[in-house]
């Protein structure tokens, strides 16, 4: 199932329209399972988000490219679902979650 938004939005400080569109394919149990940002215009990808997840539950890793940028997030909970943990594949530079 995909779903398309293309909302006209104004960032602040520029004149005219900025055309965006947004993808979202799901899981069988209808969870977001990406996401795609493109410049509605130019038909070029901005941004893309990737999900995993554990079983039916909790998110288990989060994949985000942003141009030419890729990070790959993994997460971690405790028994009330709680998120206690996020670590990056790659070394850039990003700070964790505590519970």
């Amino acid at each position: 199932m995909t779903r398309r938004q293309a909302p006209l939005l104004t960032p602040p400080g520029t004149t005219g329209w900025k055309n965006f569109a947004s993808d979202f394919t799901y899981d069988v149990l209808t969870r977001v399972a990406s996401q795609t940002v493109k410049n509605a215009t130019a038909n070029s990808q901005l941004a893309k988000q990737q999900l995993d997840y554990f079983g039916s539950d909790d998110p288990a890793r989060l994949r985000h490219w942003m141009g030419a940028a890729a990070y790959d997030f993994a997460s971690g909970y405790d028994l009330l679902h709680e998120l206690t943990r996020v670590s990056q594949a790659s070394n850039r530079k990003y700070g964790g979650v505590g519970a």
